[in-house]
């Protein structure tokens, strides 16, 4: 078997390859963006600690140390 058949063959796999792979995904759209506040913590309040989520984007802590919250996390 001569070298072009070998060449035309690895060239035909080599294509295909390109060919079958998947099509990357889509860009997001960044419409919107995210905002932290991070304020200290008042040292005379006694109220201990509060997590709770106010609907699907908005969550709320106080009273809480960042280690606290990437441990959680």
């Amino acid at each position: 078997m001569s070298i072009a058949p070998r060449v035309a063959a690895a060239f035909l796999a080599i294509s295909a390859v390109g060919l079958l792979a998947q099509a990357p995904a889509p860009r997001p759209r960044f419409d919107v963006f995210e905002v932290a506040t991070i304020k200290p913590a008042v040292p005379e309040e006694k109220s201990g600690l509060f997590i709770t989520m106010q609907g699907s984007n908005r969550f709320l802590v106080k009273n809480c140390s960042l280690k606290l919250l990437i441990a959680a996390a």
